[in-house]
């Protein structure tokens, strides 16, 4: 899944994936996420969700759910710091 940000003086782009079952224990799905400002990347990170996911589909909305949630971090720091990102 993707999800594209733009703005008049930036570009956000978010890119979410999730392992479905990624742990056979507790059948918890494993994601990543990495948001990008133009070509750079900004954030990056994996988590273990923390609920388990009944299908691939629920697994990627609690992905982009919360890399979702870590861009719209990014950007109010960005906007609260001032800075102006030109891409």
């Amino acid at each position: 899944m993707e999800l594209t940000f733009q703005a008049s003086s930036s570009d956000m782009r978010l890119h979410v994936d999730a392992n479905w079952v990624g742990d056979p224990t507790d059948r918890k799905s494993i994601f990543g996420y990495c948001d990008f400002i133009g070509n750079v990347v900004a954030l990056w990170g994996s988590k273990k969700q923390n609920s388990v996911a009944l299908s691939t589909i629920e697994a990627e909305y609690m992905a982009l759910t919360y890399g979702i949630k870590e861009v719209l971090w990014a950007s109010n720091l960005i906007n609260e710091s001032c800075l102006h990102v030109n891409c």
